[in-house]
């Protein structure tokens, strides 16, 4: 069903309509990232496990920032990094 401009912009001042700016964007970031073929084999095995340790919070956040699903999404602000970081950090303890 297509709709005019005037249709979509009584949907949004109705708030029945919301735009989420650059989720497709978004998506693709991640994908790109799962794709990264950089090359780490000068680091050390610290530097490694810090890096991966890095990456998995990177991911694990662009993930629950991406799900629509979700009660809370995150945006990339320090406040919601924080509150991030509380609700999931006993799940990223190091063994």
């Amino acid at each position: 069903m297509s709709k005019t401009d005037k249709d979509i912009n009584a949907l949004l001042r109705s708030k029945r309509l919301r735009i989420d700016e650059g989720r497709y964007s978004k998506t693709l970031s991640i994908l790109r990232v799962r794709h990264d073929s950089s090359d780490l084999s000068d680091l050390s095995e610290e530097e490694l496990r810090t890096v991966a340790w890095k990456k998995e919070w990177c991911v694990r956040f662009l993930r629950e920032a991406s799900n629509i699903e979700e009660r809370w999404q995150p945006r990339r602000t320090l406040e919601d990094f924080g509150v991030f970081v509380e609700i999931h950090r006993d799940a990223m303890v190091v063994s």
